[in-house]
């Protein structure tokens, strides 16, 4: 189990219960994915609101 960047026993850098629906995830811009060895580096910031 993931503990932390640097390790030790708090809370994970992903904790807390997410969202039920991809629909309801917070929306992100200017995106940029990087791939680093085996793992994806995935960054931007959240989309300002839009009412639907």
């Amino acid at each position: 189990m993931f503990t932390g960047l640097v390790g030790g026993a708090g809370m994970g850098l992903f904790a807390g219960e997410g969202v039920q629906l991809m629909a309801d995830a917070i929306r992100l811009e200017d995106v940029q994915v990087k791939r680093i060895g085996v793992d994806l580096l995935v960054q931007g910031k959240p989309a300002k609101k839009q009412n639907h």
